[in-house]
């Protein structure tokens, strides 16, 4: 199993702009499926960005990021609650 962290951010066009993080943690865990092995979300709320760790089982680390960013990709088309967010780096380029 592998934490990979991920980080969203309403947009000005947010439907909902400001959401719980049980909210959030619930919208990631309906767009999962049994493909993206997701074991646990937590969420945390933070100054620019509302920070997910996403539990992810995979043979590989490599494997569990391109999982866990194609489900929040997937949460965040998919989901009503989400409308209006997008994925951030905030660390750089590094996100598959």
């Amino acid at each position: 199993m592998f934490l990979i962290s991920l980080a969203i951010a309403p947009t000005s066009a947010a439907r909902s702009p400001e959401l719980r993080p049980d909210r959030i943690a619930r919208s990631v865990r309906q767009a999962a499926t049994a493909a993206d092995g997701l074991e646990h979300v937590s969420v945390r709320t933070g100054a620019v960005a509302v920070h997910l760790g996403m539990f992810c089982l995979a043979p590989a680390r490599e494997i569990a990021s391109r999982a866990a960013h194609d489900l929040c990709r997937r949460a965040l088309a998919e989901r009503p609650d989400l409308e209006g967010w997008r994925l951030v780096d905030l660390d750089g380029p590094s996100a598959p």
